[in-house]
């Protein structure tokens, strides 16, 4: 769209092409975590199968709009920036820029549809994390491992942490290989991510403080020992542990970007 006051362009005619392309793989991504994101999270004990449907349409139309949202906005920051864009076809690239510097669009699109799933259902539906018990094949009971009456406060944390990851992939799948652009966003995506995720895994009310005691009647257990992760529930150790684990990826990509933009990016060799 053209302003008729001025020569800027909301996408232009030179990113079109790109902004249609990138836009449909997010909204496809979008349409399929979000039907699987609904399958899993859905009380099917207390709705309908009409209950169920008009969930999955209403939930579907509200994140494809957004996905909408989110990539013309980008676009539109680049069409402003004058920043280069080209989604790079494989078989178009050579061999061994395709083995070095080319991010994977098949990748970048498994990424996607896995932060929009599990991102969604940590965010919207943690009680899905925690111990089933079953009796006579039926769902009976669920302990979480989360703190649920306190999630509407660590709830804006987790989605904004997410989203940001969401978008450091949408900009891989737009530039098509390492360049200055992908590393900028990688590593400012990273340190937000682990800032966010310290606040929240530091933040005690994350945790169910009664989930290792209900394991523990629930499952007939006298005590934890040292070895069971159980045994330390109530202390910082969990959260340590889950943080470092993070850490360790966030840093391993970053690590992997930093070196694959300067070793082969371009504009670096």
């Amino acid at each position: 769209m053209k302003d008729s006051k001025s020569n800027y362009y909301l996408v232009g005619p030179d990113y079109y092409k790109s902004y249609c392309n990138v836009l449909k793989i997010v909204l496809i991504c979008i349409g399929i975590s979000g039907i699987i994101s609904a399958v899993f999270s859905y009380d099917y004990a207390s709705f309908g199968v009409i209950d169920f449907i008009i969930e999955i349409i209403m939930s579907v139309m509200v994140s494809l709009v957004t996905g909408v949202g989110l990539v013309t906005i980008i676009f539109a920051i680049l069409e402003y920036k004058q920043v280069e864009v080209n989604i790079r076809e494989e078989k178009t690239v050579s061999k061994p820029v395709m083995d070095r510097a080319l991010i994977k669009r098949s990748d970048t699109i498994i990424g996607m549809v896995f932060i929009l799933i599990f991102g969604s259902m940590l965010a919207f539906t943690p009680k899905l994390f925690g111990v089933y018990l079953f009796e006579n094949h039926k769902l009976i009971h669920t302990i979480s491992v989360f703190n649920i009456e306190h999630w509407q406060m660590i709830r804006p944390l987790i989605v904004i942490a997410f989203l940001l990851c969401f978008l450091d992939e949408v900009i891989k799948l737009m530039t098509g290989c390492y360049n200055i652009l992908v590393l900028i966003s990688n590593v400012v995506t990273n340190v937000v991510f682990l800032v966010l995720m310290t606040i929240v895994l530091k933040w005690r009310s994350i945790w169910n403080p009664d989930f290792a005691q209900s394991v523990k009647e629930r499952f007939g257990y006298q005590q934890f020992s040292k070895g069971d992760l159980l045994f330390y529930w109530n202390t910082d150790t969990v959260s340590n542990l889950v943080l470092t684990i993070i850490f360790v990826i966030a840093l391993a990509e970053m690590g992997i970007t930093i070196y694959k933009t300067f070793r082969y990016g371009k504009g670096f060799k």
